[in-house]
């Protein structure tokens, strides 16, 4: 949770450490890092007025790059490498120092949404569905579609998933 100006300046420099350039490049080069910029000031912002507008101008960036995400949701130094579109339900969850590829879908099913722990790595297009817990340190192989737990540090991959370690 995102509460003073030192912590909004806390987690903006663990996102901008998960790009491999300088901030200032990749500020300028990434709009996936400007939008992560903008989402966490609308995090920290409490003025109602300004912070509706700034989930306006966040939703706005997130159209253009293809992200259906919640101001909340993601944990501190997350890495978005490519912009597309990326779906999260507004009940999901994802921890700290986690990266999505694009075409990932963290999906409602059975009442409930996953929870994703802290440095998992999430392959591009894979599906996520369910009130599951993915933990720690575990891989999401490219098209999976989880809909069990995943253990912490193992890799999941498959249509259905399973483990593969």
């Amino acid at each position: 949770m995102i509460e003073t100006v030192a912590d909004l300046r806390s987690w903006i420099a663990a996102d901008l450490a998960r790009f491999p350039q300088r901030p200032v490049v990749t500020l300028l080069r990434q709009p996936q890092s400007r939008w992560l910029v903008r989402l966490r000031i609308t995090e920290w912002c409490r003025v109602p007025g300004l912070r509706q507008f700034l989930k306006w101008r966040l939703q706005a960036g997130a159209v253009r790059l293809g992200y259906t995400v919640q101001p909340g949701n993601l944990g501190k130094g997350i890495r978005l490498p490519h912009w597309g579109m990326i779906v999260m339900n507004s009940e999901a969850r994802v921890g700290s120092n986690c990266q999505i590829g694009p075409g990932v879908v963290l999906g409602e099913a059975r009442g409930g949404s996953p929870i994703i722990g802290n440095d998992v790595y999430i392959a591009p297009n894979a599906t996520l569905l369910g009130p599951i817990k993915v933990g720690d340190r575990a891989l999401i192989g490219a098209g999976a579609v989880v809909t069990k737990d995943v253990p912490a540090g193992e890799t999941w991959a498959g249509v259905p998933a399973r483990s593969l370690s």
